[in-house]
């Protein structure tokens, strides 16, 4: 099942406007406004028993295996996927802005930091709805709490119950030294982009997705992606 939080509503003309939840929040990057948003995406995935698997991923995502290549995979590990990212002097200012942090647990120890591209279990994202209230108290005012709070809890509360590893391949050379983003690829890739996402592929053979991709009808990104999730 598909569920979507754009961020301008109403220009999404798509077949996905039809997966639009109802609960929309202005959103900022950086902020916890992405974090209220992917809440109100869990909260709504979650209404439906037969979802057993949350998958977080972007606008700009494509699959890089087949459907049941993933659904294999996931289902059989029936664990959750939070790729830890180092804590470097800059994140650990976050952590300053915790509110009585001590209250839930938490410690400089095991306050973590992971990609935002997660795959959480049922289970965990029961118990990511039931602690909702304190852990949104405590980490409401940090900077780009979508990297914190869910790993942070599931560790706390499911440490053995996590699988270390990149969902999503990222690109984030060539971004210049000042402000990293990651590279968009497309609406039209040339050989050279082409080599480059094979080769992460290769080196993130367990990943199932892979961004950002730029796409419009003209374009040679659907045919070569397709081509190499055969």
């Amino acid at each position: 099942n598909i569920y979507m939080h754009p961020k301008e509503k109403n220009k999404v003309t798509s077949f996905m406007k039809n997966h639009i939840i109802d609960n929309i929040v202005p959103t900022k990057w950086g902020t916890v406004s992405l974090l209220i948003a992917m809440n109100n995406l869990l909260k709504e995935a979650f209404k439906d028993h037969d979802n057993q698997m949350f998958m977080f991923l972007s606008e700009s995502c494509l699959p890089i295996k087949n459907f049941n290549n993933l659904n294999e995979n996931i289902i059989n590990s029936n664990k959750s996927y939070f790729k830890s990212m180092k804590i470097d002097d800059t994140s650990w200012k976050r952590f300053d802005y915790l509110k009585n942090p001590d209250k839930l647990g938490i410690t400089k120890k095991n306050f973590k930091k992971a990609e935002t591209w997660s795959i959480i279990n049922r289970n965990h994202v029961n118990t990511i709805l039931k602690n909702l209230t304190d852990f949104m108290k405590c980490f409401d005012q940090t900077y780009s709490t979508e990297e914190h709070m869910y790993s942070t809890l599931i560790h706390l509360k499911h440490p053995d119950e996590i699988i270390d590893q990149s969902t999503t391949i990222v690109y984030w050379d060539e971004s210049g030294p000042l402000y990293r983003h990651p590279k968009t690829f497309g609406p039209f890739i040339s050989k050279k982009y082409k080599k480059i996402i094979q080769k992460l592929m290769q080196k993130n053979k367990n990943a199932f997705f892979m961004r950002k991709f730029q796409y419009h009808e003209n374009n040679n990104v659907k045919p070569f992606i397709f081509n190499l999730i055969k």
